[in-house]
């Protein structure tokens, strides 16, 4: 099998990192709402963590670092 070590973007930028799927369940980790959190829940939390991580952005400059 395949290390998931022995594979990834490299020297890219995260922006170009490849995604692992699954054979069974969720093809992708994460993707599914978690039990009892409906999806206007799941849309605030993440709008939440976009503007923390777009402070952290103008703070360091980086994109890399949000």
């Amino acid at each position: 099998p395949l290390y998931d070590r022995l594979w990834g973007s490299g020297f890219l930028p995260s922006r170009y990192q490849g995604v692992k799927f699954l054979s069974t369940g969720d093809p992708v980790l994460y993707l599914s709402n978690p039990p009892g959190v409906d999806q206007d829940t799941r849309r605030r939390f993440l709008d939440d963590l976009g503007a923390l991580n777009g402070l952290k952005e103008e703070e360091f400059g980086d994109p890399e670092t949000s």
